[in-house]
């Protein structure tokens, strides 16, 4: 915006609000195409239409009193981009601006460019001067340190990011930053009591999502009102992990702000490095692991063959492993989900002893398995011949990296289940996997690559 600010300038051109600020979006996308997919795009652009546009029509007041408005109405226009995006919202901006502005404005930014000008002849001195700027900032971020956030201000949404929940937020925003007497602004009152009373529970009685998070496992399976998640894929370093980068924004996209129960199969980075990422943004009320997890500042307790629990009409009963003393891929805990006479098996990383000791222990688990989680995401150590015939699943899922040095699924194992007349699903493939069951009969399936295509793949 100011580079086409200083180019009408100096051509004396008059240029208006909506061709400058369509030249400064134009520009942006034209030197980074893929800026338009993401939030910072949004909100920026958001902040600077609110005070091309609605500032001059909605702020008409004393010098004092514009500057307050002027910082709730850019907070109102940001309000939205941030719900839909699923990030936080800070709700004390309008009045913390009120300060920050000011004091970056006046303090630091003269700082900064009277330090640029200087390294022109004095390099020392600029780098004093922008010490200088830079111990401001420091007093200024810890000044806001001490800013307290009361516990009852949702800091993430908790309704999903549907289509309705975005119309009545949008429609809210709208009437919020109408001038006083606009007709109809009256109706911003029931809107903000409704707003609180949004539905959040699961529209289906039963949903299964195998999210794509690489050479690795993370799955969500929500009832009406509850949320289990296993697994947590893998961590890269400790400047990435799926936990936090994967799971937790597509809870808050699902409304969900609350993990009833995490179930660590095992504890390989692959299924088990995300935990502590995830746990840090929504912490979970119960976890469960099928072996010992190092470095978590929360409790956990053994995932046991033999625990079973009812949520909303499913049943849920862990099936292995039978000790917590062992250890490796056949300490997976695998988990039994039942909806009617509709079954998943969620099996982790147990390989083909574990298979066999599960049909040796488990009787009633032969027969059709309407979605299988294919064991160790399709290894050539798993998923034997006698495993896949005795539960001769409708639906296999191997989660697992594209084109991995690994290459799962292998080969044989593909053949051996579409052998048996399953149907194949690949996050490497297909992205992430979504089974949502209308009723105890009526399973409808899902693709993010199909479903929702972006133009790159």
């Amino acid at each position: 915006m100011i580079a086409v600010a200083i180019v009408a300038v100096l051509l004396n051109r008059h240029v208006s609000r909506a061709s400058g600020f369509g030249l400064a979006l134009a520009g942006v996308a034209v030197i980074d195409p893929l800026a338009v997919l993401s939030a910072g795009f949004w909100l920026s652009f958001g902040a600077v239409a609110g005070l091309l546009w609605l500032v001059p029509v909605a702020v008409n007041l004393s010098r004092w009193w514009r500057g307050i408005q002027v910082q709730w109405v850019v907070f109102l226009v940001l309000w939205l981009p941030l719900v839909f995006w699923q990030l936080p919202v800070a709700w004390f901006a309008p009045v913390v601006n009120m300060l920050v502005i000011p004091w970056i404005g006046f303090l630091v930014v003269p700082v900064c460019l009277l330090g640029a000008a200087v390294s022109l002849f004095n390099w020392s001195m600029a780098v004093y001067l922008w010490s200088i700027a830079g111990w401001q900032l420091e007093q200024l971020m810890t000044l806001l340190g001490t800013v307290p956030m009361p516990v009852w201000l949702p800091v993430y949404p908790h309704w999903p990011a549907s289509f309705s929940n975005t119309l009545v937020l949008m429609l809210l925003a709208i009437l919020l930053i109408l001038p006083n007497g606009f007709p109809g602004r009256w109706l911003m009152a029931p809107l903000l009591v409704a707003i609180f009373y949004l539905p959040n529970t699961n529209p289906y009685p039963l949903s299964l999502t195998v999210l794509d998070v690489g050479q690795g496992l993370s799955v969500v399976v929500r009832t009406s009102k509850h949320t289990l998640v296993y697994d947590v894929g893998p961590a890269h370093g400790r400047q990435f992990d799926t936990g936090s980068a994967v799971v937790a924004p597509f809870l808050r996209r699902q409304g969900v702000n609350r993990i009833d129960r995490l179930i660590i199969s095992h504890a390989d980075n692959d299924h088990a490095g995300g935990t502590a990422g995830l746990n840090h943004l929504i912490p979970a009320e119960d976890v469960l692991t099928g072996e010992k997890l190092e470095d978590v500042d929360f409790k956990t307790r053994s995932c046991l063959a033999g625990e079973s629990w009812h949520w909303d009409g499913i049943d849920f009963a862990v099936l292995h492993p039978h000790n917590s003393t062992g250890q490796g891929n056949n300490q997976s805990c695998v988990l039994l989900i039942g909806y009617g006479t509709e079954r998943i098996l969620l099996t982790g990383d147990i390989e083909s002893s574990a298979e066999h000791q599960l049909l040796d222990t488990v009787q009633d688990l032969r027969g059709s398995i309407r979605v299988l989680l294919a064991p160790h995401h399709g290894s050539k150590t798993s998923s034997s011949v006698s495993f896949v015939s005795a539960l001769s699943p409708v639906h296999v899922l191997f989660s697992a990296g594209y084109r991995h040095h690994y290459g799962h699924p292998a080969e044989a194992v593909r053949e051996r289940y579409q052998s048996a007349g399953a149907v194949l699903w690949n996050t490497a493939e297909q992205g992430a996997v979504q089974f949502n069951w209308v009723s105890a009969d009526n399973l409808e399936i899902t693709n993010a690559r199909t479903d929702r295509p972006r133009y790159w793949y």
